[in-house]
């Protein structure tokens, strides 16, 4: 499954638009925690950590619903973040599932 932010895929043609994509996914969290630095200016590698791996578990269920929706690739994603309450925060990625076919011209 390719996942571009782009809305075309290189060496590819987009046949048909399947829609949204969509993948959510709630976290406990500060919303100051994941930016803040040690006294020396370092960031803290532990929540830095758990944010890039809660980044990547909602980039795999995007993946997951393209896959489900029959699709050759997701494009267009999009990576959003919200505040839910003061301790809750989403992580929220989206784009449109297409079917894709080779480019089989070649530039002149």
């Amino acid at each position: 499954m390719l996942m571009v932010t782009t809305d075309e895929v290189p060496g590819y043609v987009v046949l048909k638009s399947l829609g949204l994509a969509l993948a959510c996914v709630p976290y406990m969290g500060d919303k100051y925690e994941s930016g803040i630095k040690d006294l020396n200016g370092v960031t803290n590698r532990n929540i830095a950590g758990l944010l890039e791996d809660q980044w990547i578990g909602v980039l795999r269920r995007l993946k997951a619903c393209g896959e489900e929706m029959g699709a050759d690739a997701i494009v267009d994603i999009r990576l959003e973040s919200r505040e839910i309450t003061s301790t809750w925060r989403e992580l929220q990625a989206y784009g449109t599932a297409v079917k894709l076919s080779p480019n089989r011209t070649r530039p002149a």
